[in-house]
């Protein structure tokens, strides 16, 4: 199916193939093939609409898994194409990880909210995003589907091209706190680990902070800046002495 948009800066969105997958094996052949993965949309129509050519989009939106939020084994597992605002008043979520659910509520704005999912909001790399530090901290572990099998990473070393299925987090981990009060200068996560987003060019995970590389120095804050306010941050959540 050939499909196009026209953005709301009225700029024509180049057309491309429309897949809508009814499996994730064929997902996984489609994006193996070329298509960008689509659930939210936030960011990938907004790179449409600056004008990004994508060849073929694969529309997620009918694979029942990828929005399903389940516990096992002592394990959440919250389907990549789970919207934020889900996350926020899931009652699974909140039986077993309320901690998760508070972090989660300051993430993006009502329409993002209601529209975007966790896995698009770490498939962005975007490095001022809030899934990233907060299921870093968790200890979380991602789940990922290829023609090859089934990979299981870690939030830092997370592929792009491969189609993020779930994401599995440990029902008995330390209770988790999330300061983004000081966006887009620096975020911090503490949880199993101490997460800090923004401030470097992906986020950094560690459990001592003084092993923390150097921030980057920008027009946004300098690097000595950063430095400290990660400090303040993350004492005030309890990850530093």
């Amino acid at each position: 199916m050939t499909a196009g948009f026209v953005s709301r800066s009225h700029r024509a969105i180049a057309p491309f193939e429309l897949h809508r997958p009814s499996t994730i094996g064929q997902a996984i052949e489609q994006i193996a093939a070329g298509a960008r993965p689509h659930a939210g949309g936030i960011d990938l129509l907004e790179r449409m609409q600056q004008g990004d050519h994508v060849a073929a989009v694969a529309d997620l939106g009918g694979l029942a898994d990828l929005h399903r939020i389940t516990v096992a084994a002592g394990v959440l597992q919250i389907g990549a194409a789970v919207t934020h605002a889900a996350v926020e008043g899931d009652p699974i979520i909140a039986e077993h990880r309320p901690d998760l659910a508070d972090a989660w509520t300051t993430v993006g704005n009502v329409r993002i909210r209601r529209t975007g999912t966790v896995g698009g909001n770490l498939m962005a790399f975007d490095k001022n995003y809030d899934a990233a530090p907060i299921l870093a901290a968790a200890g979380a572990v991602l789940v990922f589907a290829s023609t090859e099998g089934e990979l299981r990473t870690g939030v830092t070393d997370r592929p792009s091209s491969l189609l993020l299925t779930r994401i599995e987090v440990p029902v008995d981990g330390r209770a988790l706190r999330f300061d983004r009060s000081l966006k887009p200068v620096v975020s911090v996560a503490v949880g199993d680990h101490i997460a800090v987003g923004c401030a470097y060019p992906a986020v950094q995970v560690v459990d001592d902070i003084d092993t923390l590389p150097e921030p980057i120095d920008d027009a946004e804050a300098s690097a000595t800046y950063r430095r400290r306010m990660i400090r303040v941050l993350a004492e005030r959540l309890g990850g530093a002495p």
